[in-house]
């Protein structure tokens, strides 16, 4: 099974859970709440063929959200 990040619409906590292409409701393991919903995945944007992030250093980029400007260091 493949794992997801998920987002509480309650609490705006961002978590991730290994779970079926088919699971509909993912409570929240902060506040329980089923108000969830499933983001896209930073994780292969940016992804070259030698697998980096060009220059992406983990931190989330909220200026491009494409991993590579000058926001992302």
């Amino acid at each position: 099974m493949p794992i997801y990040e998920f987002e509480c619409l309650d609490c705006k906590l961002k978590f991730d859970e290994l779970c079926s292409i088919n699971t509909r409701e993912i409570p929240c393991p902060k506040c329980q709440s089923i108000n969830t919903k499933r983001l896209i995945s930073m994780f292969g944007i940016g992804q070259g063929a030698g697998g980096g992030s060009h220059g992406h250093t983990g931190t989330k980029c909220t200026s491009c959200h494409g991993g590579h400007c000058s926001g992302c260091h």
